[in-house]
């Protein structure tokens, strides 16, 4: 027995609030516990230097210069550690973005009104590899690689793989159309130096290194699976009595 067009607009309509939320809040909210890095790393740097100063000198004391370039490396170490951690966390939201675009519409694919069908989508990824474009083409008729924003949602898949595996052959696709994403963001009037991350082969985006999905990058590939959502939703709309699956 098949389902209308309609149906299938209202079950996947449902998932846009999350996509609302990646595209307007998570990120303010996620990388909220990173802000004021380099006065953060400054009292690292004036605990250290306290530290050092009251253990008790030998006779051959100096300046304390010594000591004072031993808390600026901590107070280094402090913000290198932070400003990977929060470029980490954008990545990982990045690829999280991603795996919820899969999720929810496999979600849709193994509704209860699919469950006759023999081929529902065992691996339910986006990738060539995976069964979800075959299954949306065939037993809805749908070209998912035909709407609009398939070419930035095909270079979040490529960041994600790039986030999970580092060096492979997600990183070295997605290079070639992307040069910016391995390339460190400047961090104007900061007394901490940025360490030069523009290495090849990727190496560790999990610690903020290599892999630099920014904010305005975020907020690209978070319009873009909104609105491939809501064109999903808008094509179901428009063939409210079609009756689904094809094929089945």
């Amino acid at each position: 027995m098949g389902v209308g067009g309609s149906y299938l607009a209202f079950q996947l309509s449902g998932a846009l609030a999350y996509f609302r939320v990646y595209r307007d809040s998570i990120l303010t909210d996620a990388v909220a516990g990173f802000t004021n890095i380099e006065q953060r790393a400054d009292a690292v740097v004036d605990a250290a230097f306290q530290r050092m100063g009251s253990r008790p000198g030998s006779e051959d004391s100096g300046d304390m210069s010594q000591e004072a370039e031993w808390a600026q490396d901590a107070g280094q170490a402090y913000y290198e550690a932070m400003t990977g951690l929060r470029q980490a966390t954008i990545n990982l939201l990045a690829a999280g973005l991603f795996h919820l675009l899969e999720q929810q519409l496999a979600k849709l694919a193994l509704d209860r009104a699919f469950r006759d069908i023999p081929l529902n989508p065992r691996n339910a990824n986006l990738g060539p590899k995976g069964d979800l474009l075959p299954w949306y083409k065939n037993y809805l008729g749908l070209d998912l690689t035909t709407l609009p924003q398939w070419g930035r949602i095909n270079e979040l898949r490529l960041v994600t793989g790039a986030v999970k595996h580092a060096d492979g052959g997600s990183a070295r696709e997605l290079r070639p159309h992307r040069e910016e994403l391995f390339q460190a963001p400047a961090l104007d009037g900061s007394k901490y130096p940025a360490p030069n991350y523009d290495r090849w082969p990727l190496r560790s985006p999990l610690t903020g290194e290599d892999l630099f999905v920014t904010e305005p990058i975020f907020g690209e590939y978070a319009t873009a699976v909104l609105d491939f959502v809501r064109a999903i939703v808008s094509h179901f709309q428009q063939n409210g009595r079609t009756g689904y699956p094809f094929g089945g």
